[in-house]
C-alpha cells in the first residue's frame, strides 16, 4: 500500500470543514446564495486537490479513498447547483457521482454517496416534469439500499463527512453514525417515491410509500411530532375515500396518540409567556384543530358512505353480505401495482393506540342505532375544531366546519325513521346556516354564501317534502289541511324559492337575455338545478287568489323555459340535466294551457 501523506489529507479535511461551516451560515435576503457560492468555490479547490492526488497514486486502497472524496465533492457541487437553481449543471455533477461509484455501488465508502445522488436526481427530474425518469433514479436508490442492507449486517457505511478524515484508522473503518445517515437517506427515497407515484396517478402506491416514510420516522425517533401527526391524519383522508376506514382510523388514532404525547411532554409544562413558548402553543392548537377536522371528515364520510351503500342495496334488492371497510380485502392482485403484503402492512405496530381506535367504529352503519354514536363522535370533533377556527379569526374555515355540521345532521336524518324528528334535524341545519349568513359579508365570502344559499334552498325543499308526506298520511280522509298547516307549507316553499333565487342573482343579472348568459362550467348544473327546483316550487304555493295562481304558474313556466332555452343555445349543457330536461320540455308545453284555464277561471269569478 502507498500512503497518502497526512498533511495533504489534513489540508483537504480543513477545507471540507470550511464547506460545512459555510453551508450552515444564514445569508442576507439581498444575497441569498452567498454562502453556497463560497462553499462551491472551496469544493472546486478540493476537487482540484483530489484529482492531483489521484494522478499520483495507483494503489487500489488509495484510489478508493480518493474516489470517495471526489464523488463527495461532486455530490456537494450538485446539491449546491440544485439549491441555487442551476439545474442543468446539477444534473451533470450528480451524474459524475454515479460514474465514479458505478463499478462498486455497494462499497461501504460509496453507497451513501450513490443513494444521495440518485435521490437528488429523482427530485431534479421531478422538478423538470419528467416523472418517469425521476422514478427510475429513485427506484434504483431503493433497490441499492435493500441490496446493501441484505449483504451487510449491521449495514455500516461511510458518512459523507467521514470520507475527508485525515486519520488513517478513520479512513479504513466504517463510521459509528453512518447507519443513521444511511437510514435517513433511505427514508428520503421513500418520501420522494411517494410524491412521484402521486404525480403518476398511482395513488395507492403513493399512499403506501407515505405510510412507510412515517413508520421509519417513528422507528428512528427522527421526526417533528406536530408535522408527523398532521401527515398521518392527512394520509387517512386518502384511505377513507377508498372505503378503507380501517386503515384511515388507524392513522388518525396514531396521529392523536402522537399529539397527546407531545402535549404531555412539551406543551403541558409550559408556564411562561415568551414569544417562543406562545408560538409553540399556537402551533399545537392549530394542528390539533386540523387533526380534529380530519377525524370529523372520517365520521361524516363513514355515515355518507353507509347511506350510499344502503340506497344502492335498496335499488338493486341486494341482500349480500356487507362490503368490507378493510382496504386489504377490497383489491384483487391485478387491480394494483402494489403488493397486498404492502397494503396489509399499513400499521404503526410500535404505538399503543387501541384506546383511540375504539372510540369510533370502522364498519359501515346499518341503522339509526349504529349511526348515532358516530354522529355524536363526529359532532364533538367539529366542536373541538371550532375552538381554534373561530368566525372572527378564521371565517372561511369556520364556514366549512359549519357546512360539515349541516351535512352531519343531513346524513343522520337519513337513518331516522320518524319524519317529525327528521324535520327537526333539517331545522337545525337551517338555523346554523342562516345565522352564519347573517354574520358574513356576502361580497367578501361570495363563494361560500352561494354554497349556503343553495344548501338552504335544498334543505327547505326537503322539509317541505317531509311535511307534505306527513299531511298525506294524516289527512287521507280530509280535502284540505287547516290554515296553520297551509301557512307553514307556503312558508317553507317561499323560503326555498328565495334561497335558490339568492344563488341565481349572485351568478347572473336577473332579466338578462338567455343569449347573453354564458355560465362557467362549474355553474351550469347548480344554476339549471335551481331553476328546476323553482319551477316545481312556484306551482306548489297554495293560494285562493286566482290572479296569484296565474302569476305563480307563469313563474314556474319561466323557470322551466330557462332550462330548455339555455340547453337550446348551449347544447353541451344537456348532459348536465339529462333527467330534468324532458320534464322541463313537457312542462313548457303543458303550463301555457293551464295558465289559460286559470285566467279563464279567474275571469269568471270576477
Amino acid at each position: 500500500m502507498v500512503d497518502i501523506k497526512v498533511n495533504y489529507l489534513m489540508e483537504i479535511q480543513e477545507k471540507y470543514e470550511k464547506v460545512e461551516e459555510l453551508l450552515c451560515q444564514k445569508d442576507p435576503e439581498t444575497e441569498p446564495y452567498r454562502s453556497k457560492y463560497a462553499a462551491a468555490e472551496v469544493l472546486s479547490q478540493i476537487k482540484t486537490d483530489v484529482i492531483t492526488l489521484i494522478d499520483s497514486f495507483h494503489d487500489s486502497n488509495a484510489s478508493e479513498i480518493l474516489s470517495g472524496m471526489l464523488a463527495a465533492v461532486w455530490l456537494g457541487l450538485g446539491v449546491i447547483s440544485y439549491e441555487t437553481e442551476t439545474l442543468s449543471a446539477s444534473a451533470e455533477e450528480l451524474k459524475n457521482v454515479l460514474d465514479i461509484t458505478k463499478e462498486k455501488p455497494l462499497h461501504p465508502r460509496f453507497v451513501i454517496l450513490r443513494i444521495n445522488a440518485l435521490n437528488h436526481l429523482g427530485v431534479l427530474y421531478s422538478m423538470l416534469e419528467q416523472p418517469e425518469k425521476s422514478k427510475q433514479y429513485l427506484e434504483e436508490a431503493e433497490s441499492l439500499y435493500k441490496q446493501f442492507t441484505e449483504q451487510h449486517d449491521p449495514p455500516e457505511a461511510f458518512r459523507v463527512q467521514d470520507l475527508f478524515k485525515a486519520d488513517k484508522s478513520d479512513l479504513t473503518s466504517p463510521r459509528s453514525k453512518a447507519e443513521s445517515d444511511l437510514e435517513k437517506s433511505h427514508t428520503l427515497t421513500l418520501y420522494y417515491l411517494a410524491q412521484i407515484y402521486g404525480t403518476l396517478k398511482d395513488e395507492l402506491r403513493s399512499a403506501v410509500y407515505c405510510h412507510n416514510t412515517l413508520k421509519r420516522q417513528l422507528e428512528s425517533k427522527d421526526y417533528d411530532p406536530i408535522e408527523w401527526a398532521l401527515n398521518a391524519a392527512t394520509l387517512s383522508q386518502f384511505f377513507m375515500t377508498r372505503n378503507g376506514f380501517k386503515q384511515a382510523r388507524h392513522h388518525l388514532a396514531a396521529s392523536s396518540y402522537v399529539l397527546e404525547k407531545y402535549y404531555d411532554e412539551q406543551i403541558k409544562c409550559l408556564e411562561g409567556s415568551s414569544e417562543e413558548e406562545e408560538a409553540k402553543k399556537e402551533r399545537y392548537k392549530h394542528r390539533s384543530a386540523d387533526v380534529a377536522r380530519c377525524w370529523a371528515k372520517y365520521g361524516l364520510l363513514l355515515l355518507e358512505s353507509s347511506k350510499e351503500r344502503l340506497m344502492a342495496r335498496a335499488d338493486e334488492n341486494d341482500d349480500t353480505e356487507s362490503p368490507t371497510t378493510d382496504l386489504t380485502k377490497q383489491l384483487a392482485p391485478d387491480q394494483t401495482t402494489t403488493s397486498l403484503d404492502d397494503i396489509s402492512g399499513l400499521l404503526f405496530s410500535t404505538l399503543e393506540i387501541p384506546t383511540y381506535e375504539n372510540q369510533v367504529c370502522d364498519k359501515f352503519v346499518l341503522d339509526y342505532e349504529d349511526a348515532l354514536p358516530v354522529f355524536h363522535f363526529t359532532k364533538q370533533w367539529l366542536e373541538d375544531a371550532k375552538e381554534y377556527y373561530t368566525l372572527n379569526e378564521h371565517a372561511s374555515d369556520f364556514v366549512r366546519i359549519t357546512q360539515d355540521s349541516s351535512a352531519l345532521f343531513q346524513v343522520l336524518a337519513f337513518f331516522e325513521a320518524d319524519e317529525k324528528r327528521q324535520c327537526r334535524m333539517h331545522k337545525r341545519r337551517v338555523d346554523m346556516l342562516e345565522q352564519l349568513l347573517s354574520s358574513l359579508n356576502h361580497q367578501c365570502y361570495l363563494v361560500l354564501c352561494r354554497q349556503m344559499w343553495y344548501e338552504l334552498g335544498q334543505t327547505y325543499f326537503e322539509m317541505l317534502h317531509l311535511k307534505l308526506g306527513k299531511i298525506r298520511d294524516e289527512n287521507h280522509e280530509k280535502t284540505m289541511p287547516d290554515p296553520h298547516v297551509l301557512s307553514k307549507l307556503n312558508s317553507l316553499t317561499q323560503k326555498s324559492i328565495d334561497n335558490f333565487g339568492y344563488f341565481l342573482s349572485s351568478v347572473y343579472s336577473d332579466g338578462s337575455s338567455i343569449k347573453d348568459i354564458k355560465l362557467e362550467p362549474e355553474f351550469v348544473r347548480p344554476v339549471l338545478s335551481c331553476h328546476f327546483f323553482r319551477g316545481r316550487l312556484f306551482a306548489r304555493l297554495i293560494t285562493c287568489d286566482g290572479e296569484q295562481k296565474v302569476e305563480n304558474n307563469r313563474k314556474s313556466l319561466a323557470s322551466f323555459k330557462f332550462i330548455v332555452d339555455y340547453c337550446t343555445v348551449n347544447p353541451e349543457a344537456e348532459k348536465q340535466v339529462a333527467l330534468e330536461l324532458p320534464v322541463c320540455k313537457e312542462m313548457v308545453e303543458l303550463l301555457p294551457h293551464k295558465i289559460k284555464q286559470l285566467i279563464h277561471q279567474a275571469a269568471q269569478v270576477n
